[in-house]
């Protein structure tokens, strides 16, 4: 079975986890149905390096390929088809049956959790996990996640903090001066139940992207809306801030990851999408690109009824959409396999303009060649200990008073000593 399995080609692999990942259950010339069981071994690891293997079970239990008359129970139980397919069961029944675990483990989190954020009084939203599981797909399980992102106003981030870990959380970012240097925007902390939690001033963590979007926390906030998530009633975003927010972080993320492009695929097919204001809300944020991207890559991939018109609305009319164009191609059968060549550096690296990716892009480059020369990134160097609270206090404080933190400023006001690191942009 080794032997046979080492010749299954990616291409093949590739192929059939799209079409079990399609609606109609067809991806080109494959399908599950009649697939050969040495493909269904590969199939497997590679849905569970994209975290779509619940959906990918429920795909083949449809198709017959796995259930009753199947694997360990079957008369040819001895034999090698049928010991791979009850090893393939086993692989995938598990895979379900944790994403079930820390559903119920975060349900836990949630009722304590939202009380506390309500009693607050501030404005909070749940995005992705929990909030994208009840939203986009019939089961949680089908859309594992293993933490809780949570978005408030930067006036309310100190308060939000000091109330998650009064109530016994653990804050596990504790270098605020670093924070601050680098224009982060959130920080980790540990549940009571072990589940993580992180806490965002924005939407994108990484000041460099952030300055190239105009995405204002207060104005999602306002638009907010409540939904059920295993019996609490959670805020999040609203529809079409979702169908952005999603693209955008799948987007600057890579774009290779199937979950993400499932993500949108689901809540363009569920949420029957007001095209109008998707476009106009991108645009007016400058994630037009960037969110076109992906709803192209759900849309060729997954099938998800995206309207052309709203493709080429979209679209930067420059060189920037035809290089993510291009780039987008790059995910096909056979690169899905190892997430290689994917397009991944031109995906997280779109911006709304072309000077803005071409910086991006060789930021990262630059990055990239650091590290595969075992070259440190510089970092900023505290001037001495006992900082940390200070720098806690002067990055919360800067929060408060102007709802944002300037890495250069905010890195020399909270005790760091003239670091290269210390970034001369907005955060």
């Amino acid at each position: 079975m080794e032997q046979r399995r080492s010749r299954v080609p990616p291409v093949a692999v590739g192929g059939t986890l799209l079409a079990a990942l399609r609606d109609d259950g067809r991806y080109g010339r494959w399908s599950l149905h009649g697939a050969a069981p040495e493909v269904l071994t590969p199939l497997v690891e590679v849905a569970a390096a994209h975290q779509v293997l619940p959906i990918v079970r429920d795909a083949l239990l449809a198709a017959g390929v796995l259930g009753v008359g199947r694997g360990a129970g079957s008369p040819d139980a001895t034999g090698p088809d049928a010991i791979e397919l009850a090893r393939v069961a086993r692989r995938v029944e598990s895979a379900v049956v944790g994403a079930v675990a820390q559903h119920l483990r975060v349900c836990a989190e949630l009722a304590e959790i939202v009380p506390l954020l309500d009693d607050l009084g501030v404005a909070w939203a749940i995005v992705k996990g929990p909030a994208l599981a009840a939203l986009a797909y019939p089961r949680p399980e089908l859309r594992p996640y293993g933490d809780i992102d949570v978005l408030v106003g930067p006036r309310d981030f100190g308060t939000v903090v000091a109330a998650l870990e009064d109530a016994g959380a653990v804050l596990l970012d504790r270098d605020w001066a670093f924070l601050a240097a680098h224009g982060r925007c959130e920080v980790s902390l540990r549940l009571r139940h072990g589940t993580y939690l992180d806490l965002h001033w924005h939407l994108v963590n990484n000041a460099h992207a952030r300055g190239a979007f105009r995405l204002d926390t207060d104005a999602l906030l306002e638009r907010r809306r409540r939904v059920d998530a295993g019996g609490h009633a959670i805020s999040t975003l609203d529809a079409t801030d979702t169908l952005v927010h999603v693209a955008l972080h799948a987007t600057i993320s890579g774009g290779h990851r199937l979950s993400w492009v499932k993500d949108v695929e689901r809540l363009v097919a569920a949420g029957d999408p007001d095209w109008d204001a998707v476009v106009g809300r991108s645009l007016a944020t400058r994630t037009g690109p960037v969110v076109e991207v992906l709803l192209r890559r759900a849309h060729r991939l997954l099938g998800a009824p995206v309207p052309r018109e709203v493709l080429a609305e979209l679209a930067h009319p420059g060189a920037e959409s035809l290089a993510l164009r291009a780039a987008e191609r790059l995910a096909t059968p056979s690169s899905l396999v190892g997430t290689h060549h994917t397009g991944q550096i031109l995906l997280l690296t779109a911006r709304a303009d072309t000077r803005s990716s071409a910086r991006a892009l060789l930021t990262e480059v630059r990055r990239k060649a650091r590290a595969r020369l075992g070259v440190a990134e510089p970092v900023p160097v505290p001037r001495g200990a006992g900082s940390d609270l200070e720098a806690r206090r002067l990055y919360l404080d800067r929060l408060a008073g102007h709802g944002e933190v300037t890495g250069n400023q905010c890195g020399r006001a909270c005790g760091m000593a003239g670091s290269v690191a210390s970034p001369r942009w907005k955060g």
